[in-house]
């Protein structure tokens, strides 16, 4: 059963928006930054693959991954961030195109 407030939405829909989605409101295809975190842990593995197996103490473990995180953040190209940005329409597209299931995003 509808709530109010979602047959409210469904009436206040232009006439012809008559396809309604259901989606995950934390869907990956349409969050880009999902993207970006990948691409930092990644860039943190390739730098030190072997990361898992520092030690020290708390302070000199926070200080070491505060560091790497801060350095791989900043190689991150701003173009990668831009196509990030550029690809909403397209995963938006896409989305819908599945009904709100799998996307290639």
């Amino acid at each position: 059963m509808a709530s109010p407030r979602g047959r409210r939405r469904r009436s206040s829909l232009p006439p012809n928006q008559d396809q309604i989605v259901t989606l995950n409101p934390a869907s990956p295809d349409l969050n880009p930054i999902e993207h970006a975190w990948m691409r930092l842990k990644e860039t943190i593995y390739q730098l030190d693959p072997h990361i898992e197996s520092y030690r020290g103490t708390k302070e000199e473990i926070r200080r070491y991954f505060k560091g790497l995180i801060e350095q791989v953040w900043i190689e991150i190209s701003q173009d990668y961030f831009d196509n990030l940005i550029e690809s909403m329409p397209r995963r938006v597209e896409a989305v819908i195109a599945a009904q709100g299931w799998y996307t290639k995003y």
